[in-house]
């Protein structure tokens, strides 16, 4: 686990400065009550916005919001810049970087404009945190690098400052802590010689993220303690929530589950309070970690759940596409614009020359064709720039959302193969015994099922609808209801078992047998194998194999699914049968038998499958499980599995 860092939330707010008191803001909001709609009112604003970014955020944005429309209104630049900026800020802190960067790319085109190195340094350090939020370092460094620069150009410390708090999260997301501390301590020297509370808390805190990723979780949380305290004091919620977080990493990985369990719940219930929702989506997980750490699955999985609906909340296609659409139409109208006002020009000069200098007029004019050509090569030049900017970061918002899917689904599996019996109940539960499971996704539909109760030896095959995500979520009902069922209800006979199973499942899913209503449910194969070598069978759909002396007697399954039936829904049969000894019994899902291949590109199907398994039967189950998964893979060649694949064979 690699710590966060608080500056890649808050470092947006260090052009602010410190805080004021609640006092100073309600004589300004009493001082625009009165004042009339001019530059004054823009500026007073802007004012209010750095009173109330830490602790009123909500009120802070509507005020930037206002100064951005009077300012346009007034064609006041210099406002525009500003509440621009200040928007960026906002939706940086809320996970939001397409609107972000959209809000600190036109704020910095108007600083360039406007010759103000210093904003341009804390609009670059701006940059700098929405491609370090969404993991793209190198872009992230360059901004933070020009920022420095621009900080230096304006003699401004505070200025170097931030942009060295920047450079530190690269450097430390990069591994290197030892430059990242350096350009730590740099960082708060120079605000402690100002005197600036609010981003010396913050950088106390990133200090104990790096001894964190260093090993030293004392030190780190030594660090996160002094930095709490600070955060506290300024009333700055968000760093207070990454705080805690961060302890709670500690605690987590000092293997004190449920101190990290604590933080992170108020870590979470702030997080949510704020809004921020890329910072609920983090720490929903960490969550899921802390109870799946402490063997609390049902929480875990239940948590783990919020995370995924979170993650996509923070990126999506549409966002992206409103994002190129504003961006193109506001570098459309700005190329207007020039190109307007380059044709008055244009228009004057020609008025002003004389009739009587023909050549002159020629001569001047080609020239100033061809400055026209030169400055519309420049815009598109400069276009292309931004519109690159904007291309890479949706790569990168694409590229991290499908890592972020997939790491999703790979968690999944995790909580998944936690419900699958153990290894050492397997082994004590049979003589001898194979499991051929391969999920057609990463998680699957599929699940097999075995339960130990005194003389009797309970074990199922269960194919539920769908496979991948849809399919996991009912293998876990599945599995849930029938522990229960034999292990709490104490159901023993195979038939009555499959009843409830079925029961639950209808009452589960809500399903009233209702017209258009999902069928959603699962057949399965389900044994019980006495002390005595009796086997007592019950199916849905599925059947099971017994082979004794190379020859196969089946045992059909009936034929209803467990779940809402649009038939007339009937009790289940129980077979039984007395085995012998070195009897194999198969139960199986239908993948195998369904998998397209050959020469031809046809099913498999069950009448090979059990020629297979009358083929080999004399072998170890271990030599028959290779060679299921050898003729599986050979008849599959390249085309793409069709299904989930499950058979469990067993010798008395």
């Amino acid at each position: 686990m690699k710590a966060l860092r608080i500056s890649v939330l808050l470092a947006a707010f260090f052009a602010i400065g410190n805080t004021c008191a609640q006092s100073r803001a309600d004589s300004l909001k009493a001082v625009l009550e009165k004042a009339p709609k001019d530059t004054n009112y823009v500026n007073t604003c802007l004012t209010l916005y750095g009173e109330l970014h830490i602790a009123q955020l909500d009120s802070a944005y509507a005020y930037s919001l206002k100064a951005l429309a009077l300012s346009e209104k007034l064609k006041f630049k210099p406002g525009i810049a500003h509440a621009l900026d200040n928007i960026g800020n906002h939706f940086n802190g809320k996970g939001n970087y397409p609107e972000a960067l959209m809000n600190f790319t036109k704020a910095l085109d108007l600083f360039e404009q406007l010759g103000r190195p210093r904003n341009m340094s804390i609009v670059c350090n701006s940059i700098g945190n929405t491609y370090l939020g969404i993991g793209n370092n190198n872009k992230a460094l360059d901004y933070y690098r020009q920022s420095r620069d621009h900080a230096k150009e304006a003699k401004n410390k505070y200025a170097i400052g931030i942009a060295d708090v920047g450079m530190s999260s690269v450097y430390s997301k990069l591994g290197k802590n030892i430059e990242a501390l350096t350009a730590l301590k740099e960082a708060y020297k120079v605000f402690s010689e100002l005197d600036k509370i609010y981003p010396m808390a913050v950088v106390i805190s990133n200090m104990g993220s790096v001894y964190f990723d260093m090993g030293k979780e004392d030190s780190a949380l030594n660090y996160f303690e002094q930095g709490l305290v600070l955060h506290r004091r300024v009333q700055n919620k968000y760093a207070i929530f990454s705080t805690m977080q961060l302890m709670g990493n500690v605690f987590f990985k000092k293997k004190e589950y449920k101190k990290a369990l604590n933080y992170y719940m108020d870590a979470l219930k702030m997080s949510r309070e704020e809004g921020a929702v890329d910072n609920e989506k983090s720490i929903a997980l960490n969550v899921s970690d802390a109870y799946k750490a402490l063997g609390q699955y049902p929480q875990a999985y239940e948590y783990y759940v919020q995370y995924s609906s979170l993650k996509d909340s923070v990126f999506n296609s549409e966002s992206n596409r409103q994002l190129l659409d504003v961006q193109e139409k506001y570098e459309t109208e700005k190329k207007d614009r020039e190109i307007v006002l380059l044709n008055k020009d244009k228009e004057l000069k020609e008025e002003s020359l004389s009739k009587h200098r023909l050549v002159l007029w020629v001569s001047f004019g080609g020239l100033l064709v061809v400055g026209i050509a030169c400055v519309l090569i420049l815009l598109g030049y400069k276009r292309k720039q931004k519109m690159n900017r904007i291309l890479e970061l949706q790569k990168s918002i694409i590229e991290e959302k499908n890592k972020s899917i997939t790491d999703s689904i790979r968690y999944a599996k995790n909580i998944q193969e936690a419900i699958l019996p153990e290894i050492n109940l397997l082994k004590n539960a049979f003589k001898e015994y194979f499991i051929f499971y391969k999920p057609k996704d990463i998680v699957s539909g599929d699940f097999y099922w075995v339960a130990h109760k005194k003389d009797k030896v309970y074990f199922a095959a269960v194919d539920c609808t769908g496979h991948g995500v849809p399919g996991a979520f009912m293998s876990m009902i599945g599995n849930t209801l029938l522990n229960d069922i034999v292990n709490d209800k104490q159901v023993t006979v195979p038939a009555e078992i499959l009843f409830n199973l079925r029961e639950g499942v209808i009452k589960s899913l809500k399903q009233k047998g209702a017209e258009g209503e999902t069928k959603d449910g699962m057949d399965i194969a389900l044994c019980c194998l006495h002390k005595s070598g009796k086997l007592e069978f019950s199916g849905a759909n599925n059947p099971c194999w017994v082979i004794r002396d190379g020859k196969c007697e089946e045992f059909k399954g009936d034929k209803q699914p467990i779940g809402i039936y649009t038939g007339e829904a009937r009790s289940y049969n129980t077979h039984s049968v007395q085995l012998q000894p070195n009897d194999l019994v198969y139960v199986f899902t239908d993948g195998f038998a369904d998998q397209f291949g050959g020469e031809k590109g046809k099913k498999f199907k069950y009448k090979k499958l059990k020629e297979l398994l009358l083929a080999n039967w004399k072998e170890p189950l271990q030599k028959q499980q290779e060679l299921l998964i050898n003729t599986y893979e050979s008849w599959r060649g390249s085309l793409e599995q069709v299904d989930d694949i499950l058979i469990m064979g067993i010798r008395v």
